[in-house]
C-alpha cells in the first residue's frame, strides 16, 4: 500500500513514524514545501529567553531519519492540487519549478495551520 503525506512537521512527522513503526512494508511518500521539518515554533519563545540554548534543538525529526525509517522524502515540494477520484496529487518541485503526479492507495493531509 502507498501512502502520501503532504507536510512534514507534527502530525506529519508523527504519522510517517507511527506508520512505518507498525509496518516497515508500506511505500509512505511525503512532501513538504520547506527545506525542513518537525520544527517546534511554539518553542521560539523558549529560544528568545534563553531557556533553549540551541535553537536546533526545536527540531526533533529531520528527513535523513525518516528515510532510514523506509520513507521517501521529498523537501521542497509543493503538493498544489488533489484528484481524489483518480487518486493522484499534482506536485511541484520548488527548486526545478517542474510538475508531476503521484499516486497514492492512501492520503494523508497534515499541512498544519499555515
Amino acid at each position: 500500500m502507498k501512502v502520501i503525506v503532504v507536510g512534514i512537521n507534527h502530525a506529519g512527522t508523527s504519522a510517517i513514524r507511527t506508520m512505518l513503526a507498525e509496518n516497515p512494508k508500506l511505500d509512505v511518500v511525503a512532501f513538504d514545501r520547506n527545506d525542513n521539518i518537525s520544527f517546534l515554533g511554539c518553542g521560539i519563545a523558549l529560544a528568545v529567553s534563553g531557556v533553549v540554548k540551541d535553537t536546533t534543538d526545536l527540531f526533533y525529526s529531520n528527513p535523513e531519519q525518516l528515510r532510514s525509517m523506509g520513507a521517501k522524502v521529498h523537501m521542497k515540494h509543493e503538493v498544489l492540487s488533489v484528484d481524489h477520484n483518480r487518486k493522484v496529487v499534482v506536485v511541484c518541485n520548488l527548486e526545478k519549478n517542474s510538475t508531476f503526479e503521484e499516486s497514492y492507495d492512501k492520503l494523508i493531509l497534515a499541512t498544519g495551520a499555515w
